[in-house]
């Protein structure tokens, strides 16, 4: 059996296709550096929301890990009492769009 030789290969089919792979690796590159720096900047907003936590959910959250621990302690009652307060409570709503105003 005869081994085919390199004068055999399509010079150009290979060509083509080294500069697919190319263009591929490339495309995937891309999209993993821009993937990277979408991560970085919501990470960069993650951390601004962090800092305007309300101390309510906080609280709550700690009561809700707590659980049945949390109904003898007078912390999560205050902030559970805040919390329906919150949700209770009626505020006015958005004032209607009147047309000329």
């Amino acid at each position: 059996m005869r081994r085919p030789s390199l004068r055999a290969l399509n010079w150009p089919a290979v060509a083509r296709a080294a500069v697919g792979l190319s263009a591929a690796a490339a495309i995937v590159a891309a999209g993993a550096w821009l993937s990277l720096s979408a991560a970085r900047s919501s990470l960069g907003e993650l951390a601004h929301a962090a800092a305007k936590v309300d101390p309510l959910a906080v609280a709550l959250k700690r009561c809700q890990i707590v659980a049945e621990a949390g109904k003898d302690d007078a912390g999560c009652e205050a902030a559970w009492e805040e919390n329906r307060r919150r949700f209770f409570t009626y505020g006015p709503g958005p004032q209607p769009y009147v047309r000329g105003r």
